[in-house]
């Protein structure tokens, strides 16, 4: 399991430490003070309330420090620890596993708890907000369309997610947005709307008509094939995709 990484450094006249979101008031004081403000590149000016709610928050307490959620533009966005493999559940053969190790299981169950403690947060945060839409980036491609047959028992640890994705979409009534890589080619689609076999496949309850999935191209395509996202002004589609080939 991850240990948090939480270096506070201290002399008599100065405390040095990782920004916590309970500083939100204390640095909306500081921001919002021009002679302050002045002197920084990155914080808007005039810095609002709105701003300060754009602020970081990151999962680090619970070890798991690239879970974060932020706001931009009325859109709630996180990022989730959620990676290829069954999310690491597959057996570590190189090593001469033939099954996931208990502490491999433990800590995947861990690592999939806080993803999905994030999710809810995330659209919790929507909700309450009245943020245009959400927008969830990961590394698995949970609905992965190059793969023929696939066996059931090689995504299940992908399941709570994929059910946490179902509730939280149909209780927000904003579009969702998924973002993955891990199959490494370009595609749109909306996995778990009504009808989608992934919702069979996956044993999961209800459906989501509002996510959209967007699987990013993989790096083997070279540095330069890349893809554009634009947040417009469209209530009911706020983002836009443009995929930018490589030469």
């Amino acid at each position: 399991m991850a240990t948090r990484i939480d270096i506070e450094i201290r002399t008599a006249r100065l405390v040095v430490r990782p920004v916590r979101a309970s500083d939100d008031e204390r640095l909306f004081r500081l921001f919002a003070n021009w002679e302050v403000i002045c002197w920084l590149s990155s914080p808007p000016w005039p810095y609002t309330r709105a701003d300060m709610q754009s602020f970081v928050r990151s999962q680090a307490d619970r070890g798991i420090p690239e879970n974060v959620r932020y706001t931009r533009a009325e859109i709630s966005f996180a990022t989730l620890h959620v990676v290829g493999s069954n999310d690491d559940l597959a057996p570590w053969t190189g090593i001469g596993e033939t099954e996931p190790t208990p502490e491999q299981i433990a800590e995947e169950q861990h690592r999939m708890a806080a993803a999905v403690a994030n999710v809810r947060a995330a659209f919790d945060q929507a909700r309450r907000d009245h943020l245009r839409a959400v927008v969830l980036m990961q590394q698995a491609d949970m609905f992965d369309p190059t793969v023929s047959d696939p066996d059931p028992a090689a995504y299940s640890a992908f399941r709570p997610l994929v059910q946490a994705l179902v509730d939280e979409s149909a209780e927000f009534p904003g579009p969702v947005y998924l973002f993955n890589g891990d199959s490494h080619r370009f595609n749109q689609d909306q996995p778990l709307a009504a009808g989608s076999p992934w919702l069979s496949f996956y044993g999961v309850d209800g459906s989501a008509d509002n996510l959209q999935r967007v699987t990013v191209d993989g790096s083997d395509l070279g540095e330069a094939d890349w893809l554009k996202v634009t947040v417009g002004p469209d209530p009911s589609n706020p983002l836009s995709f443009e995929q930018v080939p490589g030469a």
